[in-house]
């Protein structure tokens, strides 16, 4: 089920590969990554004239567990993250919208690419 929503968003243009997720632990961490997140689907909230406490649901796939990601994101209620080894097809089927890591991908790709 997994391999097949991942197709079915990629198809979509519903996939986002970011190279790493990383924060500053001196500065504000919910403040950076609300800006990276926004400064991906700033053109599409822009199309939609959706204000951007209502964009939808979006979720971001972690290649490690990194407590001061965890941290920065929960704080941001449309935002949503997992582990790579701790997706489910629910979570992929109802994001509006899902930025993965670039090593999330090749561990997801190694896991579910030979079935």
């Amino acid at each position: 089920a997994i391999k097949t929503i991942l197709s079915m968003k990629a198809k979509e243009g519903r996939i986002t590969v970011i190279d790493k997720l990383v924060v500053d632990k001196d500065k504000p961490l919910t403040k950076q990554i609300y800006d990276v997140i926004i400064g991906f689907i700033k053109d599409e909230l822009d199309k939609r004239k959706v204000p951007k406490k209502k964009v939808g649901r979006y979720l971001v796939v972690l290649a490690d567990d990194d407590k001061y990601l965890k941290l920065a994101m929960r704080n941001i209620p449309w935002l949503y993250y997992v582990s790579w080894d701790r997706l489910s097809a629910r979570e992929l089927l109802y994001a509006d919208r899902i930025f993965m890591e670039k090593d999330a991908v090749l561990r997801i790709n190694e896991k579910y690419g030979k079935e």
